[in-house]
This record gives structure tokens, C-alpha cells and sequence, in this order.
């Protein structure tokens, strides 16, 4: 199930479209949740899924609730909504590929708040759509793929740093874990929650191939990664050696494929999630409401191409810019793949969250319903 906040965000959006009294700040979580698992289909949650005090709503989650109230008031207004004959709470069906997250009635709703992101795609689905084929399965791993000889220094300048830096003992306690590691006469022991060790011996001269065979998830993202940020992941002999990797990486990509510039194909249409229905996609934040009506496949072929295709490397960050030309109305609009690891430093394959930029706009594709 999706976050806390998530689950907020969406079910406030359907709890003031069945219920539209003025927002009322006497509401507290059991009656929100009891209220949600009797009139939404498809919703049977507890508190915990939807607020962090059993008891009352924090002033973040009040601050979601009012902005949920805000869009319903304004859907209501936009689609007229007069009615709800049923509504369908289908933003936690995790496995779906739909950007929608309700159904009210026939009107099929995709919510947002302040995140610019769009999609949290692997790369090998963003380079597919660029290159219009299936070339590329899932799990692409863009450092292993694009950037091995430099991805392998990496992980040798952290090793060394950690020789050097230390300490000899690392002991770190997360929430509801702990987290403990050791180098001592050579040997990197790894420990989380005595229930998952790693051993690394000889750790001077341990490869990449070695640290992935004999680490797990566990060790890598709650052991060794918070080592490295807390130790030393601001040194600046680190910071060179990731921008270093992150570079290599991205020119490689463009390098191979930036020559799909000028061209267009259908996949692109999956870069504004346009399917084959017509939903709408619904923006609100603490000062404005915008709704947005997104076309289907079918209305929208033909109008695009690739114009830029290049990378960025603020900060160690590898970042991928696709930016879209719209031929019919000449509006272009960019977006931004940032590609990291989500679960710490060398654990995993690095996922590829799709954003548009700031101040983008997405009537180059869509049309605008309200601002």
C-alpha cells in the first residue's frame, strides 16, 4: 500500500465528493476511516493507513485534508459532479500501470499535490519509449550497463574511504532496527538486527563483484549505505568518484541515444501517461487548484517528436532531459529522469523517477479544464 500521505491525499479527494459540508476541522481518523470503508468501493483500510495519531490528524495531514476538500469542491464545479452513483478508490491496486487513483461515476481521476513527479519508471522503460522497441527488460541497471569501469572505481574509492575514515565500529539505530559495522583485521562485518550478516574478508582488495555476492539487501541499504552518509559521503575524493560514474553514464546513454532527435513514435505518448481513455489529472497545492482533461492515444498521435535529448550531473546526480516538441502549437515541454539508488549506495538496480520540470506546461498535451 502506498504512504500514509498518499492514501490521504486520494481518499480526502472522495470522502468531501460524497460528503460536500463545508471542511470541518473536528474531523478525526476513525471517523474518517469508518466513513471511507462504508461508502468507497474498493477501500478497507485501518487508521495506520491513513494517519500517524490514532486519535487526531497532524497539521500536515489537516493541510491534505483541506487541499482534498478544495479539489473536490472544484471538480464538483468543473466536471459537474452533481451526484456520486458510485465511486471507486483504484490508486492502491499497486501492480496497475493506470495514473488514475478514483472512478466517480464515469469520471476517471488522477491526483497530484505538489510532487512534479509522474511516474516512477525503470530506465529501460524511458530508453524503450525513446528508441520505440522493447529492446531493454526490466531491471536495466543504468551504472552496470553504461558505466561498469567507473561504477567499479566508485565502489573502490568507498571502500578505501571507509579503510581510512572509519571508524573501525559503526553502530547505527533506525527506527525499529540496528545496525552495526565492523572492520577489524581486514574483514568487513555487517550486521543488521543479529538476524542478517555480511562478511566481506580481505576488504582491501574486495571488488564490486565481491560486495554484491556476499552482501544482501538488508546489509547494503541499512548498514553499509548509512556508513557512507554518515561517514563519508560529503568527502569530496566520494563525491568526485559518483560524479565521475554518474558522467560516464550519461554520456554513454546519449551517445547511443540521442540520435532518435527529430523523431517521433506512439511510445511517446507514455511519457504524458495518455492511454487509451480520457481522464484527468488534477493538481491542487495551499494556493491553486488546476484540472486538466488528458486526451486519448487516438487524439493525440502524430503531434509530438524528440527536439533535445542530453543529461545533467548537478551534484552527483545523474539526471536524463528529454524535452518534447509539440508541431501542432509549437510548445515544448521537458522532463527529468533522475536516476539513483532509492535504497542505499549499491543496493539494487537504480530506479529512474520521471518529473517535469518546474514551470512546464501541460497544456502542450493537455487541456486545460481549470488554473
Amino acid at each position: 500500500m502506498a504512504d500514509i500521505s498518499t492514501n490521504l491525499r486520494e481518499l480526502s479527494v472522495a470522502f468531501f465528493l460524497i460528503s460536500p459540508s463545508k471542511y470541518f476541522p473536528s474531523i478525526n481518523p476513525q471517523l474518517f476511516t469508518e466513513f471511507c470503508n462504508k461508502h468507497i468501493e474498493n477501500c478497507n483500510i485501518d487508521i495506520t493507513h491513513i494517519s500517524s495519531n490514532n486519535i487526531k490528524f497532524n497539521s500536515d495531514a489537516l493541510a491534505i485534508l483541506k487541499n482534498g476538500f478544495n479539489l473536490a469542491v472544484k471538480l464538483r464545479e468543473t466536471l459537474g459532479i452533481n451526484g456520486i452513483k458510485n465511486i471507486q478508490w483504484v490508486g492502491n491496486l499497486t501492480q496497475s500501470d493506470s495514473p488514475v487513483d478514483l472512478i466517480v461515476n464515469d469520471y476517471k481521476l488522477s491526483l497530484k499535490e505538489e510532487s512534479y513527479i509522474l511516474e516512477n519508471m525503470g530506465l529501460y522503460k524511458l530508453l524503450n519509449i525513446i528508441s520505440n522497441s522493447e529492446d531493454h527488460p526490466r531491471g536495466l541497471h543504468v551504472f552496470e550497463t553504461f558505466a561498469k569501469r567507473d561504477l567499479f572505481t566508485w565502489y573502490e574509492t568507498t571502500r578505501d574511504l571507509l579503510i581510512k575514515l572509519g571508524p573501525s565500529r559503526f553502530i547505527h539505530n533506525g527506527s525499529g532496527y540496528f545496525s552495526e559495522g565492523i572492520l577489524k583485521d581486514n574483514k568487513l562485518t555487517l550486521n543488521y538486527n543479529n538476524t542478517s550478516i555480511s562478511k566481506i574478508n580481505n576488504f582491501s582488495e574486495s571488488t564490486y563483484a565481491d560486495f554484491k555476492s556476499r552482501t544482501n539487501s538488508k546489509t547494503r541499504e541499512r548498514v553499509f549505505s548509512k556508513w557512507i552518509r554518515e561517514k563519508i559521503s560529503q568527502s569530496p575524493i566520494y563525491v568526485k568518484a559518483k560524479s565521475k560514474c554518474s558522467q560516464a553514464a550519461g554520456d554513454k546513454i546519449v551517445s547511443i541515444y540521442g540520435k532518435y532527435i527529430g523523431s517521433s513514435n506512439i511510445q511517446l505518448l507514455r511519457l504524458f501517461r495518455i492511454h487509451d481513455y480520457t481522464y484527468y489529472y488534477s493538481k491542487t497545492t495551499s494556493t491553486s487548484v488546476q484540472i486538466f482533461q488528458v486526451p486519448t492515444i487516438q487524439d493525440s498521435l502524430n503531434k509530438i517528436i524528440i527536439n533535445k535529448f542530453y543529461h545533467s550531473v548537478p551534484d552527483s546526480q545523474l539526471n536524463i532531459i528529454t524535452e518534447i516538441l509539440n508541431t501542432q502549437n509549437n510548445k515544448t515541454f521537458s522532463f527529468r529522469n533522475e536516476l539513483r539508488y532509492s535504497h542505499g549506495q549499491f543496493n539494487g538496480t537504480p530506479e529512474a523517477k520521471l518529473y517535469h520540470e518546474r514551470g512546464a506546461d501541460l497544456s502542450i498535451m493537455y487541456n486545460v479544464l481549470s488554473r
